[in-house]
């Protein structure tokens, strides 16, 4: 039987949109979207709480 691990994430704060190009084309290559969907807009959240749980299947 195979195992599968991930996390739900929460994070609360203040959110800066990302307007540089090079920055947004560096996001778009590192973040992969679990949905198939353009990251438009590209948003940098200043975390004041993060919360969340590990899951188990």
């Amino acid at each position: 039987m195979q195992t599968r691990t991930g996390w739900s994430v929460m994070v609360t704060g203040r959110t800066t949109r990302i307007t540089d190009p090079l920055e947004v084309a560096r996001y778009q290559k590192l973040l992969i979207p679990r949905i198939d969907m353009d990251m438009d807009p590209v948003v940098r959240i200043s975390a004041e709480i993060v919360t969340g749980y590990r899951l188990e299947h």
